[in-house]
C-alpha cells in the first residue's frame, strides 16, 4: 500500500493526517482538536499495519508452495539456489517475488 515509503515520508503524512484531524476538532469543538490530533498521529499507522496484514493473507499460499517445493527438492539433493529460481517462477505475489530476489 505504501510503496516506496521511508521514515521520513511516513513521519509527514502522520503529522499532515494529524494536523487535518485537529483541523476538523476545531469545527466541532475547541477542546475536541488535541484529541483528534492524537488519534490522526495513529491513523497512518493503522493503515500501516492493516496492509501488511492483508499482505501477509495475499502471499500465505505462495509461501506453503515454496515451502513444499523447497522441503521436496532439498531431499532429491538439489541446490537451494536452483530451488529458489523455481519458488521465485511459482510465486504470484509481486512483494514475495521482490524478497526472493534479493536472495
Amino acid at each position: 500500500m505504501f510503496p516506496g515509503m521511508n521514515a521520513v515520508r511516513f513521519m509527514m503524512i502522520m503529522i499532515i493526517s494529524a494536523v487535518l484531524c485537529a483541523a476538523a476538532g476545531f469545527k466541532i469543538h475547541v477542546f475536541a482538536a488535541p484529541v483528534l490530533f492524537a488519534a490522526g498521529l495513529f491513523v497512518p499507522v493503522m493503515l500501516a499495519v492493516m496492509s501488511n496484514r492483508a499482505d501477509n493473507d495475499a502471499m500465505m499460499s505462495d509461501i506453503e508452495s515454496m515451502y513444499d517445493i523447497i522441503r521436496i527438492q532439498a531431499r532429491a539433493g538439489v541446490f537451494i539456489q536452483d530451488s529458489l529460481m523455481d519458488c521465485y517462477m511459482l510465486c504470484t505475489n509481486r512483494r514475495l517475488k521482490a524478497a526472493l530476489l534479493e536472495l
